[in-house]
């Protein structure tokens, strides 16, 4: 019983550190303020401007940039939106930003939502369960082969559960936007990132459950 309450609090622990690394970007996002006094310039300058006084990465198609022309831009410690919605203003292109990615593209009118549902397996078109087995292997085969070697080395408590949540954590957010930005498989992307995320509660809990009754946290 008393394993099962510390099992529950390192779960606790990981989920409250889960949401404070998201409060935590949120933050950082609204601290990184820039200052500009740009005129007649391309927006790929203005973008790089941006890239040298904050930790932003802009993600765009040079194509979409050079259609717009020259833009001025005079901003004095303005947060990163607000510098973003004067920069796109009266253009048709639009930003999504994740984390400290910051996607480039074309706005589109009207746009259908498309409805996922993930039920059974997925599979490609040769019928190949690819999100399935990725996820297997980044949650179970990585901790499984790794985990050991952790061990042996002598690492144990703090520094092996924070290793073990490493190899749990799911699959970036931020992949999905890559993926679309790339031209790769976006809706295979996005598979990954749900089905990571939901399955890597009961890995946890199993993994944190596992340790703790081989008494190595």
């Amino acid at each position: 019983m008393r394993k099962l309450r510390l099992m529950f609090r390192w779960t606790f622990v990981f989920v409250l550190l889960g949401m404070l690394h998201v409060h935590a970007n949120a933050y950082r996002q609204n601290r990184q303020q820039v200052t500009l006094s740009m005129k007649a310039v391309s927006l790929k300058d203005v973008l790089w401007a941006i890239e040298r006084q904050t930790s932003f990465v802009f993600m765009y198609n040079e194509e979409d940039l050079d259609k717009i022309g020259k833009v001025d831009v005079d901003v004095q410690g303005d947060d990163i939106r607000t510098i973003l919605n004067v920069c796109l203003r009266n253009t048709n292109l639009t930003y999504v930003l994740q984390d400290e990615v910051i996607v480039i593209k074309p706005e589109v009118q009207s746009q259908k939502v498309k409805e996922v549902r993930i039920k059974g397996t997925v599979k490609d078109e040769k019928g190949h369960l690819l999100p399935g087995v990725t996820v297997f292997i980044k949650l179970v085969v990585i901790p499984l082969v790794f985990l050991p070697i952790a061990v042996l080395a002598g690492s144990r408590g703090p520094s092996l559960l924070a290793l073990a949540l490493a190899w749990e954590t799911p699959v970036a957010v931020s992949s999905y936007i890559m993926a679309q930005q790339a031209g790769a498989d976006g809706e295979l992307a996005g598979q990954l990132v749900v089905l990571s995320a939901v399955c890597c509660i009961p890995t946890v809990f199993l993994m944190i459950f596992i340790l703790q009754s081989m008494a190595l946290l």
